[in-house]
């Protein structure tokens, strides 16, 4: 299995993407992560993302890792994946607009 790493924000249901950027939290998680079933409205409420449809491949609902910072989804910002550039792109610019707000 390749070495990556993946750097997700979590967002709980009752405040989503939509009301802005609440209680924004980043980890990097190492090694082998296992893809569940995605969460698209996540990714709707998200437009800083861009293509749904390409992201989907890579992301996930994520369930929690260590002390919850997961709660019932998660967006996917950023996969380091050989061959795949765009995505770290992709989750750069998205953790700039979410630091400045």
């Amino acid at each position: 299995p390749e070495h990556f790493a993946w750097l997700v924000c979590g967002v709980s249901v009752d405040e989503g993407f939509a009301d802005g950027m609440p209680n924004l939290r980043e980890v990097v998680v190492e090694g082998t992560v296992h893809v569940m079933e995605i969460d698209h409205r996540a990714f709707a409420r998200c437009p800083q993302l861009g293509s749904i449809s390409f992201l989907s491949h890579f992301s996930t609902t994520l369930r929690t890792f260590g002390d919850g910072v997961f709660v019932a989804c998660a967006a996917l910002v950023r996969v380091e994946l050989t061959g795949f550039p765009e995505l770290s792109c992709i989750g750069d610019s998205f953790l700039e607009r979410c630091d400045s707000l």
